[in-house]
Order: C-alpha cells, then structure tokens, then sequence
C-alpha cells in the first residue's frame, strides 16, 4: 500500500521531521486491530526525480463523488430492520472496468465488509453489507458513511447519511 503524500520543509533545504501513528486492521475472516508509530528524518536530498512515482499514486487517491463521474454510487437502500439487517448499495463503473470494491467508512461504529451480490454486468453492480445482529445495525442508523468505490479505472468517494 502506498500513501503519497507531498512535504514541503518549512525552511528550504532543511530535513524534513515526519512522525506518523497509523491504527489498521488485518481483515479475513475475522479483523485483528494494528497500531504502529513510525519517525524518520528526511534529507532534504531525497525524493528528487521521484514526482512521476508520486503524481502515479496521487492519481489513484479517490475523488469526490459526483453525477456522471464513474465509479458512482447509484442507489442506497438501508434494510435495518430486515432480517437479516443490511445496506444495499448500486454502483456503476467505466466500462472494461474490473477489481472493483465497494469500501465503507463509519469513523468509531463498525461496518461490516461489503459482499458484491453477483458478477459485475455491463458496468453495474450491486453490494450488500450484511449486519450480525439488530443492534450492529441500529448503530450506524444518523451516521454520516463514507462509501469508496474502487476500481482498476479509478476511484470516488461518497457521503451518505444513513437514515
């Protein structure tokens, strides 16, 4: 995984101190929680001629989802009180596209992995995140979601309040 990130010095031709704690997860069947802290002093020196590799992986961070911007987001159905409880969500994606992924982010309430409930076809398709129990589900009812859709062509990222 690679995080591009751009770093300006505050005086020129200074190192650059950069300090990061990052919180993951480790995710199958089951997740396991990972904190690490890393520091490490940067040259100054260091990272020219790298902006190609840099513009590369800037170009992959995902965009701000709008109408007509592929991948999209298409519909959203939250099922909270099914049985069991879900959120559905449509997505269509560029044609040809393939890896596609459907993410989402909650902040501090758990969402479980989306699932793809059939093949991509002709650029749509349809996930479902599938709760364990009512009471998973009834936590993320008034959360603000961040739903990332990923694919080889592109990625966007959309917000949407759960209702």
């Amino acid at each position: 995984m690679v995080f591009p990130v751009k770093l300006t010095p505050e005086r020129e031709g200074e190192p650059i101190e950069l300090k990061l704690a990052f919180s993951y997860g480790l995710c199958k069947d089951l997740c396991v929680p990972n904190d690490v802290s890393l520091d490490l002093v940067l040259s100054p020196a260091i990272g020219k001629g790298d902006a190609a590799l840099i513009e590369s992986f800037l170009a992959r961070v995902p965009k701000q989802g709008k109408k007509g911007l592929l991948p999209e987001v298409s519909a959203v159905e939250a099922k909270l009180d099914a049985n069991p409880p879900e959120l559905v969500v449509d997505a269509a994606f560029p044609p040809g596209a393939a890896a596609t992924d459907l993410f989402i982010y909650a902040g501090d309430v758990f969402i479980p992995a989306s699932k793809p409930l059939a093949p991509l076809d002709g650029g749509k398709q349809r996930f479902a995140i599938i709760f364990a129990t009512p009471s998973e589900a009834a936590a993320v009812k008034g959360k603000t979601l961040t739903l990332t859709l990923v694919s080889d062509q592109g990625s966007t990222e959309t917000i949407w309040t759960v209702e």
